[in-house]
């Protein structure tokens, strides 16, 4: 139940929290953009696409070992870029 003969309080009121702590270092900067896996895995998506279109066409394509070397090339990508970010976070 709400209580009518109190006014409702404001979000200006409350101040918002400081994002960092006052005086301290500002930290180091956020990275914004895509993420490495999710363009990876949107390669293996427009490939397998462009698979259908062509078989589409009338082309003849292995489907398994088609899907193999793009599932494999997929995941030979997706750890060479997490070692080369481990590499990068080892040499700060």
């Amino acid at each position: 139940m709400t209580n009518h003969n109190t006014p409702a309080q404001s979000p200006a009121q409350f101040p918002a929290p400081p994002s960092r702590p006052l005086g301290g270092p500002a930290g180091p900067p956020v990275k914004t953009g895509p993420r490495v896996g999710l363009v990876i895995w949107g390669l293996v998506v427009a490939l397998l696409g462009l698979w259908i279109v062509i078989t589409a066409s009338g082309f003849t394509i292995d489907g398994q070992l088609a899907l193999i070397v793009i599932l494999g090339l997929g995941g030979l990508s997706l750890i060479a870029t997490a070692l080369i970010s481990s590499f990068r976070h080892a040499k700060r």
